[in-house]
């Protein structure tokens, strides 16, 4: 393989002198299990005299554990990704990577969540000026994933991502949005995927996922549209329409999300996908029974969202009713007390005030926030390849990034494993924390 900083086996590296070079670059060449730079560096700003000896120099930002696996005889550089254990940034902020199996993305361990930007009902008013801060600070910290769709706010995440962007180089950034599988037919996709693009105010996204599952009982959630409900597309046509988006260079990697093992399955090339984006925090642990085994031995890396579980494992809220109405429509709930709830369920509520309480004291005994205790047991499980965390200010963002500085304590891990998976086992393998077990629109 030729050196991605020497691309073809020639000096051509020398025109990158300078610039920095991100994981979607298209002189970074990912291998299957491995890392071929994978990870935002900056090149050195003079250029070599000679090929040798100049790896290191191309790398400064990388620890290299052992550096005997540098393959110095075919010049390439090529990483094991256990022998990366952080990436260091100008502001010298630390951030752990860790990368897809299949398809070499090389993503921090804490990736942004966008889909407060742009405000509405649900998240309230926002202002582009503060969200602009929250990015550029999550750029300082290494944070370089922003995670966004179509969906949120009616587009309007998208679109202020794209005005952020605008003062921000592209490729400093990897930018993953979702498609509604309301809108996976394939001309209708396409379209979606442009009207992202246009949004976002760039020629390509770089993971591009599917938000749920495409069948009847998944899309009656995001349309009324009959057409669309009752002639769902095959997944292999879905699947086809994302490869000829990415031939295109409008999408480089192929994502989904929310798909149990069933739908997985169904999927023509699961080598050819790159992450499983699924809800996964101390209290919804769902993944862990089947999903996070299936997409190990499969190659996909996996992306937890709601890490804090939208605020209610930070400490913010004291007792149940003062949870905003919103944020109480999951299975944990009592649906009798929420008429937004879908679940028609009586919920897990004794089940999830234990694991609250026990986070609780930990979080006393430790001096560690809920909320940083919450990030680092998330982030502990080495099968998780990203978590998402969103923030309303860059000082909350700034907090986060910190609380990942140091790993959680063996004896606390253990400590609210224990206290949590009696919750777990409760609330079985069905990953679909907004409808009940019959409804799961995952399987």
């Amino acid at each position: 393989m030729a050196s991605p900083d020497f691309p073809n086996g020639s000096d051509q590296g020398r025109k990158l002198v300078g610039k920095v070079l991100h994981p979607t670059h298209p002189n970074v060449q990912p291998v299957r299990g491995q890392i071929a730079c994978d990870t935002p560096r900056r090149v050195v700003s003079k250029a070599p005299t000679k090929r040798e000896g100049t790896l290191l120099e191309y790398l400064p930002f990388f620890h290299f554990s052992n550096l005997s696996k540098l393959s110095t005889a075919s010049r390439s550089i090529v990483l094991r990704s256990s022998d990366i254990e952080t990436v260091q940034n100008e502001n010298h902020t630390h951030m752990q990577r860790r990368t897809c199996p299949n398809t070499g993305l090389s993503l921090p361990i804490l990736g942004l969540g966008c889909w407060s930007f742009g405000g509405g009902d649900y998240w309230g008013p926002r202002e582009l000026k503060d969200e602009e801060a929250i990015v550029k600070t999550a750029l300082e910290h290494g944070i370089d994933y922003l995670d966004t769709a179509e969906l949120y706010n009616g587009g309007r995440s998208e679109e202020s991502l794209g005005k952020i962007m605008r003062n921000i180089p592209r490729d400093q950034v990897i930018i993953g949005s979702k498609i509604s599988p309301a809108n996976c037919q394939p001309a209708i996709l396409i379209e979606h995927c442009e009207a992202s693009l246009r949004r976002l105010q760039t020629d390509y996204i770089d993971l591009y996922m599917v938000h749920w599952p495409v069948h009847t009982a998944s899309i009656k959630s995001f349309t009324k549209d009959p057409e669309r409900i009752e002639n769902p597309p095959a997944i292999a046509e879905v699947y086809n329409t994302l490869l000829q988006l990415q031939k295109a260079g409008k999408i480089r990697h192929i994502g989904i999300s929310n798909f149990a093992v069933p739908r997985m399955a169904e999927l023509p090339e699961l080598d050819k996908i790159a992450i499983n984006q699924l809800a996964y925090n101390l209290i919804s642990r769902a993944i862990e029974l089947d999903v996070l085994p299936y997409c190990e031995k499969h190659g996909i890396g996996t992306m937890g969202y709601m890490g804090l579980m939208q605020g209610i494992l930070s400490g913010r809220w004291s007792s149940f009713d003062e949870i905003p109405m919103k944020r109480r429509r999951t299975r944990h709930f009592d649906s009798r007390k929420v008429p937004a709830s879908r679940t028609g369920e009586p919920g897990f509520e004794p089940e999830t005030n234990k694991v609250l309480q026990e986070l609780r004291a930990v979080s006393e005994e430790s001096g560690y926030s809920m909320a940083d205790l919450a990030l680092k047991w998330v982030c502990a499980n080495p099968n998780l390849t990203c978590n998402l965390a969103g923030a309303s200010s860059p000082a909350q963002l700034i907090k986060n990034a910190k609380a990942l500085s140091k790993e959680l304590e063996a004896p606390l891990l253990q400590r609210l494993n224990k206290a949590s998976t009696p919750l777990r086992d409760q609330m079985g393998n069905h990953i679909d924390l907004f409808e009940s077990i019959e409804n799961d629109r995952t399987i």
